[in-house]
């Protein structure tokens, strides 16, 4: 019987908070430095930064947001690591709870939020899409 190709062992050490964690953060990380690229007046001047907290026994990061014409009004998306999930409050006090969990019927790991299952990147824009480019402003 040949071998399967996927190692299901790797991928299951992976579906663990903390490197669900690690992983979103580079995915956030990418998000910020390519909204940082994109032209100022589309961000409306604002500019943004990953600041990281791994000291303690929850490891925590936040993108931060500031406008050089403004420089005592910060505002912040916050990840924080729980025992089981990983908390991401919003700008506006709201909460996403990020749960990973491994599918035994397709040996992988799928972050849900909700429920739902969702791909890193679709975490972190759900987390920083409203963050970096705001409301969507409605026509007519």
């Amino acid at each position: 019987m040949p071998e399967s190709p996927h190692n299901w062992v790797t991928a299951r050490a992976d579906c663990f908070v903390d490197m669900i964690f690690k992983s979103l953060r580079d995915i956030v990380d990418r998000d910020v430095r390519a909204i940082n690229a994109v032209d100022a007046r589309k961000r409306h001047g604002w500019e943004f930064r990953i600041q990281k907290n791994d000291e303690g026994t929850h490891p925590r990061f936040a993108v931060i947001r500031n406008h050089p014409d403004y420089p005592g009004i910060t505002k912040g998306v916050f990840f924080d690591v729980h025992a089981t999930s990983i908390r991401v409050t919003l700008e506006d006090d709201s909460t996403l709870d990020v749960v990973p969990e491994w599918d035994e019927h397709t040996s992988a790991c799928k972050t849900k939020i909700g429920g739902v299952p969702h791909e890193l990147w679709q975490i972190s824009e759900k987390a920083l899409s409203r963050f970096f480019f705001g409301r969507i402003r409605r026509l007519g």
